[in-house]
């Protein structure tokens, strides 16, 4: 059996045009090594990051990157979700139990017809797997009735007989075929932030329907899945930092607003577990020496690509809200409040602006380069050991 390369793109909101930048510099690297990835495992917008490219596995990558980088720079808010006075209140009618269909806050159609169009011909997925340019395809959800991470795979593992993996008894991980194919519900459940967006339901059997969210609220950087599903090097590229912040020296005088609680829930279901699975990662390959067993486990060689300290893309975030002037973005951040860092950070979840992903997609391309290059200074082509402190 032939190497598997993954692709692992962890869930980020506005963030994903973040992924896009680097993705345009990473892949056709990759394919000059003839070492392309062909599992791509995504999490909310990682998982239409990775379902485009899915989708355009028989193009060269170079070109399937930079239609997915044009994407991100040719949408706005609009063109993900819409804003009104009655879509909030029958969402929070909904949400307490006052309505019909539960739905979110914000009208996520544009969203739809954005991801549709994005993708065309969902049914290429499949053609591509058959034709061999791919071998999985894995978006990450969260069911709404069970809170278990649920991930649908099109394609599966290279053992004949068990097309996807078993249960996760661990993580509480279950794979499951999209009925029909992958198609642009499964890509909304992946990115259904719960209140916000509404959940989506997606056909579970003959005659069964189930009701799924964000991904990320389990399995924002989905790596397991990605191993068990047979990759032997995997890249990673989150909108996180893989390292944990140094301590602070000064201690804040006043009371925590709710913009900085909300940043330590964010930070807790989003940034601390890949820090944990990067780590174990890199441990795992200590353990086995960085040789493969006579049992048949083997060292997964790996490269992450992400920011290299946590604020840079919400301080990107601020300075092209302060150059919009007044606009619903100035007044969200107005909103976030003014403690800084913490408000930019929000910010840069949520501002779906052009002007800010070009921003972001460039810092994505400078940190893929970057990591290429330190990867490269030790002779190497990809990690094994953890990533430098």
């Amino acid at each position: 059996m032939q190497d598997r390369t993954g692709l692992v793109l962890a869930g980020a909101a506005a963030r994903g045009a973040y992924e896009a930048g680097a993705l345009s510099v990473l892949l056709p690297v990759l394919e000059s090594r003839r070492q392309r990835p062909t599992v791509l495992v995504g999490t909310s917008a990682g998982a239409l990051n990775a379902a485009f490219l899915a989708s355009r596995a028989d193009r060269a990558a170079d070109a399937a990157t930079k239609e997915l980088l044009d994407l991100w720079l040719s949408i706005g808010r609009k063109e993900v979700f819409g804003l009104s006075l009655w879509s909030a209140l029958d969402g929070v009618l909904n949400e307490l139990g006052l309505g019909g269909r539960p739905q979110g806050i914000v009208d996520t159609s544009p969203l739809r017809e954005t991801v549709d169009a994005a993708i065309g011909d969902w049914s290429q997925i499949r053609t591509n797997i058959d034709n061999g340019h791919l071998d999985a395809l894995a978006v990450v959800t969260t069911s709404a009735a069970t809170g278990r991470t649920v991930v649908f795979v099109e394609g599966g593992t290279p053992s004949r007989g068990h097309p996807l993996p078993e249960f996760d008894l661990k993580k509480g991980i279950e794979y499951a075929a999209p009925i029909g194919g992958m198609d642009v519900d499964h890509v909304l459940a992946s990115a259904a932030i719960p209140i916000l967006f509404p959940p989506i339901e997606i056909e579970t059997g003959a005659d069964t329907t189930d009701w799924f969210v964000d991904g990320g609220l389990r399995l924002n950087t989905p790596i397991k899945p990605a191993i068990e599903l047979g990759v032997h090097r995997v890249a990673i590229v989150a909108a996180d930092p893989a390292t944990h912040a140094p301590p602070a020296h000064e201690r804040p005088d006043r009371r925590p607003d709710t913009d900085d609680l909300l940043l330590h829930f964010l930070q807790a279901a989003l940034a601390d577990p890949l820090i944990e699975d990067m780590w174990t990662l890199a441990g795992v390959n200590t353990l086995l020496g960085g040789q493969a067993q006579p049992d048949g486990k083997r060292p997964i060689e790996y490269l992450f690509v992400g920011p290299s300290a946590r604020g840079e893309l919400g301080h990107r975030a601020a300075q092209v809200v302060n150059g919009l002037g007044l606009s619903e973005f100035w007044l969200l951040s107005r909103l976030l409040g003014h403690q800084g860092g913490q408000s930019e950070e929000l910010l840069s979840y949520l501002l779906f602006d052009p002007e800010f992903f070009e921003e972001a997609a460039d810092l994505g391309k400078h940190d893929a380069q970057d990591e290429l290059d330190r990867v490269a200074c030790d002779d190497r082509e990809w990690r094994i050991d953890p990533i430098p402190v």
